[in-house]
């Protein structure tokens, strides 16, 4: 695999694999794209001039090169001319041409679905597309509603990192599907294993999650050892001993409530999953917290939502 992201962006657009109204709102979305020398190419895109994508993303990758890092290209980084006082002696002012170039095939080329970007990267061209396929076979909205109902879920406000649990999740299940078919409810975990393998995942295929919508700032996250993550948490659904992996249904249902808690039950949640996408592992404080609010919801509802898979939730902790 050519590791010369230029050369896989450009056949990424050119293979018509990416509609371009999910590029423009991409693009959209990256802070100052409305500057005045890349503007007119904007233009031409939104009226659906193909052409016209390359000379933006190379504006694009030009101002990287001579403003240094910002969130032009960046999502998570303060330009030195803004925030002098975030750089540190030595450190370096200008990105490469090539990392700026495989953070916009990243952009570009990621799942989008609803307010977050996802990618994988230590992967290889077939691998990725691999992916892309199976999460988003049709638009990001018909994705979304596609992933609630598969799931079967009943959560409310559901964040980018309860969003990339899921997202895993999904993916999961359609690759097993895709092996099984309907009719054959289990598989050996090796098989779901040498399958990813055959599309160039490996164990240092790391999920890379973009969260650039919205007022709050934007920002990247990289969750690592994504084999070890299924290995743990899907393979009793992978090998037909579930209907839907046990984690997402105690989760799920722990996090249901009424609609007056929803907003803050999302926000506990949102840290307990990156906790345990970040570091593979159970905070127990925010554990508590997320019962904690499930007993008082519970006390305050006339019709409660019981938890479901919590005995094999915490026999995976033994």
């Amino acid at each position: 695999m050519t590791d010369d992201w230029k050369i896989l962006l450009n056949r990424f657009v050119s293979d018509g694999n990416v509609e371009l109204n999910q590029i423009r709102e991409i693009i959209q979305r990256i802070p100052n794209i409305e500057s005045r020398d890349r503007r007119p190419y904007l233009e031409r895109l939104e009226r659906n001039d193909r052409t016209a994508l390359f000379p933006l993303l190379e504006a694009l990758v030009a101002k990287s090169q001579e403003e240094g890092y910002s969130t032009l290209i960046f999502p998570t980084i303060i330009s030195r001319k803004r925030a002098p006082n975030f750089y540190f002696s030595g450190e370096k002012e200008t990105p490469q041409e090539e990392e700026a170039w495989k953070v916009l095939y990243f952009l570009l080329s990621a799942v989008q679905l609803r307010d977050t970007l996802f990618n994988l990267d230590n992967v290889t061209e077939k691998g990725r597309m691999y992916w892309r396929l199976l999460l988003m076979p049709e638009s990001a909205a018909a994705s979304f509603k596609r992933i609630i109902s598969e799931l079967n879920l009943r959560s409310r406000n559901i964040g980018p990192f309860f969003l990339s649990l899921l997202v895993m999740a999904y993916w999961v299940r359609r690759v097993k599907l895709s092996i099984s078919g309907p009719s054959r409810s289990r598989i050996p975990l090796k098989e779901l294993m040498d399958r990813l393998k055959d599309h160039g995942f490996g164990d240092d295929t790391i999920l890379v999650v973009f969260h650039i919508w919205g007022k709050e700032k934007k920002e990247v996250y990289y969750f690592t050892r994504l084999s070890q993550f299924i290995n743990k948490w899907f393979k009793d659904y992978i090998e037909g001993r579930e209907e839907r992996p046990f984690l997402i249904t105690f989760l799920d249902s722990l996090t249901s409530v009424s609609s007056t808690n929803a907003e803050l039950v999302s926000e506990v949640r949102e840290k307990f999953v990156f906790h345990l996408l970040k570091y593979h592992e159970i905070s127990s404080e925010l554990l508590a917290q997320l019962v904690e609010l499930k007993v008082q919801d519970a006390l305050n509802s006339k019709k409660p939502f019981g938890v479901m898979g919590a005995q094999d939730f915490f026999a995976r902790l033994t």
